[in-house]
């Protein structure tokens, strides 16, 4: 059986973008999330998780604001 070649090229921009999870990542691209963690680990990649944080963070905000109001 041929190994199918994966475009860890485009997996390190999903990976350091930190927007999707990397499931969604490993599912789009044929690769396990293990299989990411572990490339990104040898070559060094760092995810940018502020767009992620943030979003959670909005989240919170309004759902306080909401139920403040209720």
């Amino acid at each position: 059986m041929a190994r199918k070649t994966i475009d860890w090229e485009s997996v390190e921009i999903q990976y350091r973008a930190g927007i999707r999870s990397l499931k969604d990542i490993g599912s789009e691209f044929g690769v396990s999330d293990a299989g990411i963690v572990k490339r990104a680990k040898r070559d060094g990649w760092v995810r940018d998780l502020r767009a992620k944080i943030q979003a959670k963070a909005d989240a919170k905000v309004s759902e306080s604001l909401v139920s403040a109001e209720v």
